[in-house]
C-alpha cells in the first residue's frame, strides 16, 4: 500500500501542490501587469505632462496655476491691498432709538448709483439698518454694532466690494434749505475704499479687488 501512494498518490499531490503555486505566480503577474498598464495609459496622456506646481517665496501673495500654463518666473511686490468703504454713525443708547425726529429723504450714492429711501419720523435704528439693507441693491450693507459707552449702539455702512470707487456718500433732504446733514445722521470714515496697487514685474499695476486673474491666462494672484 506505502508503495503504490508513493508511486500512484504522491505525484498526483505534487502536480497539484505545484499547479497551486503557479496559479498563485499567475495572478501576481496578471496583477503587476494591470498596475503596469495603469501607468502607462497615464503617461501616455499628455494632462500628465501639463500639470503645474506653484512656489511662492514671501507671504503677501498666494498664486494658483492651471494645467498647461508655461512655466515661468513672476516677480510681484504688493504696495496696497484694495478696500471696502466703511462708514460709523454716532452712538446710540438703543437699537430701537429714534434716528430722526422728521420726515426725510436718505440718498445713498456708490458706484455712480443713486438709492433714495424715505425715512419717517421716530424710525429707529434697527428699522433704518433695514431699509437700507432692502434698498440699496446689495451694494451697501448695514448693520448695528455695540461699542460700548454711553451710547454703544452705532450703525455700520459698509461697501459690498472693494476698490476705490465704492466710496459711500450719504445726505439727507428733507426739504429744508436751512437743515444740514448733521441734524439728521452723521457717519465718520472708518475704513477708505481704495484700489489695489501693486508691481508685476516692475511695472506699476492697479485693480479694483485683491484677486487679479487677467495678468497671466490660467493663473490667479491673490
Amino acid at each position: 500500500k506505502n508503495a503504490d501512494i508513493a508511486s500512484v498518490i504522491t505525484p498526483i499531490d505534487n502536480k497539484i501542490s505545484d499547479t497551486k503555486e503557479k496559479e498563485s505566480t499567475l495572478s501576481t503577474i496578471t496583477t503587476l501587469t494591470a498596475t503596469l498598464k495603469t501607468t502607462v495609459v497615464d503617461l501616455a496622456d499628455s494632462t500628465f505632462f501639463e500639470k503645474r506646481k506653484v512656489t511662492v517665496n514671501g507671504k503677501d501673495v498666494t498664486v494658483k496655476a492651471n494645467d498647461g500654463v508655461a512655466v515661468q518666473d513672476i516677480n510681484l511686490k504688493v504696495n496696497q491691498l484694495a478696500q471696502t468703504d466703511i462708514k460709523q454713525s454716532k452712538g446710540f443708547a438703543t437699537e430701537t432709538s429714534s434716528v430722526v425726529d422728521k420726515d426725510t429723504t436718505m440718498t445713498i450714492e456708490i458706484d455712480g448709483n443713486t438709492y433714495d429711501i424715505d425715512v419717517k419720523a421716530g424710525t429707529t435704528l434697527e428699522e433704518l439698518r433695514d431699509q437700507i439693507n432692502e434698498s440699496t441693491d446689495g451694494d451697501v450693507l448695514a448693520s448695528i454694532l455695540n461699542t460700548g459707552g454711553d451710547d454703544p449702539y452705532s450703525l455700520i455702512l459698509k461697501s459690498s466690494k472693494t476698490g476705490a470707487d465704492q466710496v459711500i456718500n450719504v445726505t439727507f433732504d428733507d426739504g429744508d434749505d436751512t437743515t444740514s446733514n448733521d441734524d439728521f445722521l452723521s457717519f465718520t470714515n472708518v475704513q477708505d475704499a481704495q484700489d489695489a496697487m501693486f508691481e508685476f514685474n516692475n511695472i506699476a499695476i492697479t485693480r479694483s479687488t485683491n484677486t487679479i486673474e487677467d495678468l497671466v491666462i490660467g493663473v490667479t494672484f491673490e
